[in-house]
């Protein structure tokens, strides 16, 4: 997976970030027009774990 100028991994195509008024981010799905707390760079390293395992 690329990684970005400051080390950091890249969203998944599609995805991108916001923040709510209290300035928590949370993560929009394009492609299925669903939004979430949780990270989905962390999913996909959840789901590589378990290929692993």
């Amino acid at each position: 997976m690329p990684r970005r100028r400051n080390g950091e991994i890249p969203l998944p195509d599609g995805w991108d970030f916001a923040r709510d008024y209290d300035g928590k981010i949370y993560f929009i799905d394009h492609n299925s027009k669903k939004t979430t707390w949780i990270d989905p760079r962390d999913r996909s390293a959840a789901t590589d774990m378990k290929t692993i395992l």
